[in-house]
């Protein structure tokens, strides 16, 4: 999206002869766009669960504008969302929220952030909640991991996540992805209610 923004004003500006192209091209322009937040991150996410209260509607989160400034550039916060989850010090509601603030990363990206997640998950440093949110739990509809059911890495990505889970319900929900049927589900029960 940001690079087709990009290249959109690039187009109109050699279209029309504006010659304000700021140094480094789309890039640049790119760049412009990123409104950072006034706070470090940690801080966003700790104002967000407390303005929040409770995430009984994960929905909620768009109603805050530290949520939306990271939401809408997640690779900019990436490390800082892991970083942030595997510290023991964060609750586990704040962990959910970073775990949200990064569904819309691309494919690739979130599925290496899942990963991420995973290992950590290993060494005990972060829940089985949030670990189920960033997999099961989508805030924007993508479904990443669930769409993605027969992609290498998120194959290799359940199947681990499988083996070191002690969960009955999540096992039997990665074997219903891997096999296609909560995908085919999920979209059936989308298509229905939109």
């Amino acid at each position: 999206m940001k690079s087709t923004i990009g290249l959109i004003i690039l187009f109109v500006n050699v279209c029309f002869g504006c010659n304000h192209i700021p140094k480094g091209g789309t890039k640049a322009i790119q760049q412009e766009k990123v409104q950072k937040l006034e706070m470090s991150y940690k801080d966003a996410i700790d104002t967000i669960s407390k303005k929040v209260v409770d995430l009984t509607s994960i929905y909620d989160l768009f109603y805050f504008e530290e949520f939306i400034k990271i939401y809408e550039q997640p690779d900019f916060y990436k490390k800082d969302a892991i970083v942030f989850i595997s510290d023991s010090a964060n609750g586990l509601q704040e962990k959910q929220i970073a775990v949200y603030s990064m569904q819309n990363l691309t494919d690739t990206p979130y599925i290496d952030f899942c990963s991420s997640l995973l290992e950590l998950y290993k060494k005990n440093a972060v829940d089985s909640d949030v670990l189920k949110a960033a997999i099961f739990r989508s805030i924007n509809k993508k479904f990443q991991i669930i769409r993605n059911y027969g992609n290498s890495s998120v194959i290799n990505l359940l199947k681990a996540y499988s083996a070191t889970c002690n969960n009955y319900e999540a096992t039997k929900r990665i074997e219903e992805i891997l096999s296609g049927k909560y995908w085919s589900g999920l979209q059936e029960f989308l298509n229905n209610n939109n």
